[in-house]
């Protein structure tokens, strides 16, 4: 389990939760920003990640992200849910299924691998941002495949 959290990591925690609302922001900027702030508390400090965890919708958030009309924004996204899946908490990667993220990955790897199949113009940094964003989002589908059969099942139904 997780230790007690301090004073200064609970209100640390209330200040992320209060900042996250901007991962909803109509501003490209503010939404890159807010996901980038959360990768940067998994990664940096994951006791109050954890709280912020329990007292927000975050998962929620991020999977909504992964429909984001940007790729950038949905490549970071996918970024810091592959980022939680490989940490191995099984409590999270359950959280992560239940917010019916699988459905949404299974689409982008769909629309992108069609996409990558046609001929077209993008330009080689368009063509970076896809590759990266499908590794992230197979990345996910393989790590939650070990703690679920859903996702193997998902797998397996879209030919993935």
């Amino acid at each position: 389990g997780q230790p007690n959290p301090t004073i200064e990591q609970i209100e640390k925690a209330q200040k992320e939760i209060s900042l996250l609302e901007k991962i909803n922001s109509p501003d490209d900027t503010e939404r890159l920003w807010c996901i980038g702030s959360i990768a940067r508390l998994v990664v940096e400090d994951p006791t109050t990640f954890h709280l912020v965890l329990e007292n927000s919708d975050i998962i929620s958030s991020l999977v909504r992200r992964i429909s984001d009309p940007l790729t950038l924004v949905r490549t970071a996204a996918c970024g810091v849910i592959r980022n939680l899946c490989v940490m191995g908490d099984v409590g999270v990667c359950d959280k992560i299924i239940k917010k019916d993220c699988l459905n949404s990955l299974f689409v982008v790897v769909n629309t992108y691998l069609n996409l990558k199949t046609e001929k077209n113009d993008s330009t080689e940094q368009e063509k970076y941002e896809v590759d990266h964003l499908l590794f992230n989002v197979l990345t996910i589908l393989i790590n939650l495949s070990e703690y679920s059969t859903d996702a193997i099942q998902g797998i397996i139904n879209n030919g993935i």
